[in-house]
Order: C-alpha cells, then sequence, then structure tokens
C-alpha cells in the first residue's frame, strides 16, 4: 500500500529544505507527530537512527526510523519499523519550482497485519499526509 500527497509552497526550495530535514521540528507540521523517544538526529545523515511516537487510526505508535538515503537539500529516504510487524518507507522530495519548490511525501507500508486495516489505514495516511503539507506551506510562507 503507496499513499503519495504532493504540495506547491511559494518558499526557496533551501528554506523547505532546513524546515523538512529538521526533526526537531516535526511537530511544528506534521498532526501526527507526537515527539521522538530520544534526543533528534542532528544533522540528519545517512544511518541516522531515531523512534519518533505518533498518532494513528486514534492510537500511539511508535515507529523506529532509519534513514537509508539522504540527497542534501532535495531527498530524504527513511525505512522504519511500526507496530504489529508493520514496515514503513517514506520519502520526502523537495523540488525547485519556479519561485517555489513542490515538495512531495511518498509512504508505502507492507506487513501481514496490513489486511485487515488497509483501507482505513490509506485514507487515515493520505489525511495526514495531506494537512501535513498543507501546514508545512502554511509555516514556510506566513508573515
Amino acid at each position: 500500500m503507496s499513499v503519495t500527497s504532493r504540495i506547491e509552497v511559494a518558499a526557496d526550495p533551501a528554506a523547505v529544505w532546513a524546515v523538512v530535514s529538521d526533526l526537531t521540528r516535526l511537530g511544528e507540521w506534521s498532526p501526527s507527530h507526537l515527539g521522538l523517544t530520544g534526543p533528534a538526529p542532528s544533522p540528519v545523515v545517512e544511518g541516522s537512527e531515531y523512534t519518533e511516537k505518533l498518532r494513528v487510526l486514534g492510537m500511539p505508535n511508535e515507529i523506529r526510523w532509519t534513514v537509508s538515503t539522504l540527497e542534501p537539500g532535495r531527498r530524504i529516504v527513511q525505512d522504519g519499523q511500526g507496530p504489529m510487524g508493520i514496515s514503513v518507507h517514506g520519502e520526502y522530495i523537495v523540488e525547485a519550482s519556479g519561485d517555489g519548490a513542490v515538495v512531495t511525501l511518498e509512504q508505502s507500508f507492507s506487513g501481514a497485519t496490513l489486511v485487515a486495516i488497509r483501507g482505513q489505514l490509506e485514507r487515515e495516511v493520505q489525511g495526514i499526509q495531506d494537512t501535513a503539507l498543507e501546514r508545512l506551506r502554511e509555516l514556510l510562507t506566513a508573515g
């Protein structure tokens, strides 16, 4: 199961990247983010590991993330292990577009337990991603 969200932001791609790649700022724009269980890796590099607390399907969960690919200024790829044996693959992509940037968030999920919750999870994650990107745009264009 994969979910993709995309938004245009009227902000310099470097400014967008600075927010997207700063894990301490996730709570400013991600509606599901409840915090980290330890210090955020700073700066984020390939191999960085952290555990994120988040709310999905009305329940608090933890995902143990590992940054597998980092293209500074452009792309973060991370793989995570969540509850009930669910694996998550996530990508944040920032691309220049005219006078601003396009931000894409892609997540895919796998695991045997998805059979029972697939539709519900897909709808919820789509809503979370869309809201997160809208909040990101508001944060970057405020003022």
